[in-house]
């Protein structure tokens, strides 16, 4: 009864903002959410790629960055300890390596990385320079992969 009591006190606590929500969810819930999201920041980043071709569709593009700003944002709220491969039934097609958390700083510095290159993206894109948003396009792949380089595993 005590434990139960406890979870419904963080579940509240949480969706009122003061504790991450992740505090309050199983390894395999904070698995889902955060897959999901990331899957949410490929769709997006297809639909940026596909609008910064040729003449760009600045306003979709503003759009999508913004969607991926947001997730940047909580990206270090997504990995919680516990939520490894290990930590995850049956690894949960899971990706995180244990290098999150062993070097917490570097990986929530390179999540703020890709957190400034859609803040730059929605800038550049709420202007007209088609030039300048397909160059900001370019800085996607290493913003990506300064997490999934050596924070990302294979699925076995």
């Amino acid at each position: 009864m005590k434990m139960r009591t406890l979870t419904l006190a963080l579940v509240a606590v949480a969706g009122l903002g003061l504790v991450p929500l992740a505090l309050a969810q199983s390894p395999m819930q904070v698995h889902e959410t955060r897959v999901t999201s990331m899957k949410d920041i490929g769709g997006n980043l297809r639909t940026i790629n596909e609008s910064q071709k040729e003449v760009a569709n600045h306003a979709k593009i503003v759009a999508a960055a913004t969607v991926i700003q947001n997730h940047a944002k909580n990206i270090p709220s997504w990995f919680p300890p516990g939520t490894d491969m290990a930590a995850v039934a049956n690894g949960g097609k899971n990706h995180a390596k244990v290098e999150i958390w062993a070097n917490k700083a570097e990986f929530d510095g390179a999540a703020k990385g890709l957190e400034t290159v859609s803040a730059d993206m929605i800038r550049i894109a709420a202007g007209t320079d088609n030039n300048a948003v397909q160059e900001q396009f370019k800085k996607f792949g290493p913003a990506c992969g300064a997490c999934h380089s050596k924070f990302r595993a294979p699925l076995q």
